[in-house]
């Protein structure tokens, strides 16, 4: 009996854990509700003994479990519930996944899957919002969403350009790692996700997919020992972006306003006269002295903002 509840608990689990992978770059409303009854069946499905000897096997287990937990615990102390739960919702999606898979023993091709599940979700929520945002220019004389915050309408722009970059990079290195080459199928899908990126406009991303580019490049080329395709990759990403910047007023606007807020954050300490891209600058600056002062589990989910605001 306590086997077959076993057995199947962990079928629900690599179900949970294959759901969340789908869903994480949609970024439903449950997803919350997704993630909890992942991890419950976790806990049924997998022996504590086997539990503990593959997480002593791992030596990424204890900072992800430690990152967790503060994260999970934290909420619950929080002057601000409401902020601190979606903070809370926001994190244990981005590190959840690891956290189960080094405890469910999952290794090679096995936890591969999940994230090439996650790969193919993000490339087809990229296709959704390509084709939803075509569509309203065509049947619309409303605001156009290309090259706008609001392309990407049902998750956060800078989350989705991560999810984005991660998924061209994991394509890049399967890729020249299985065939030594690089697929034009996979080469197909990194190009379709650095224009996700651009279409979000993102300030900071638009500076991360410039640096993803670069890196990716240079890993082509050490990988292949072909320096052309590498040399092609960094000159359309700094192409791309100019030509952008000089066609599209909307993708202008944003990196105009970009820099705009990082010259006001030097003079200007108030939150809606320095944008999100000043303010980001800010908190870096401030939260120096609070590690020091909330040391070593931080200020926690929901107690941030007020900690600041206190500097």
């Amino acid at each position: 009996m306590r086997h077959r509840i076993s057995r199947q608990a962990r079928f629900l689990f690599h179900a949970g854990l294959a759901l969340i992978c789908v869903l994480l770059p949609f970024q439903p409303g449950f997803m919350a509700s997704v993630e909890i009854a992942t991890v419950f069946f976790f806990l049924i499905g997998f022996h504590p003994q086997k539990m503990t000897k593959d997480f002593r096997r791992n030596d990424q287990f204890l900072p992800y479990l430690l990152l967790f937990a503060t994260v999970a615990v934290w909420q619950f102390f929080s002057a601000d519930k409401i902020e601190a739960a979606r903070q809370t919702e926001v994190k244990l999606a981005f590190l959840i996944i690891p956290l189960l898979l080094v405890g469910s023993g999952l290794k090679g091709k096995k936890a591969a899957y999940f994230i090439e599940l996650f790969v193919w979700s993000s490339l087809a929520a990229t296709l959704f919002l390509l084709g939803r945002n075509a569509w309203q220019v065509y049947v619309s004389s409303g605001k156009n969403l290309l090259f706008y915050t609001d392309f990407s309408y049902f998750i956060h722009v800078t989350y989705f350009s991560l999810y984005l970059l991660f998924a061209s990079g994991w394509l890049l290195m399967k890729g020249l790692n299985e065939y030594d080459r690089l697929p034009l199928g996979y080469a197909a899908a990194i190009a379709i996700f650095f224009l996700g990126v651009f279409f979000c406009a993102s300030k900071m991303m638009i500076l991360a997919a410039l640096l993803s580019a670069f890196i990716m490049a240079v890993y082509y080329s050490v990988k292949t020992k072909n320096l052309l395709p590498a040399l092609l990759l960094i000159i359309s990403a700094l192409l791309i972006p100019l030509g952008l910047y000089r066609y599209s007023d909307n993708f202008k606007l944003r990196v105009t306003y970009g820099i705009t807020e990082l010259r006001q954050s030097e003079k200007n300490r108030d939150p809606e006269k320095i944008g999100s891209t000043g303010l980001r600058l800010v908190v870096w600056k401030r939260a120096m002295p609070l590690i020091a002062e909330h040391l070593p589990l931080g200020a926690g989910p929901g107690n941030v903002q007020q900690a600041l605001q206190k500097i």
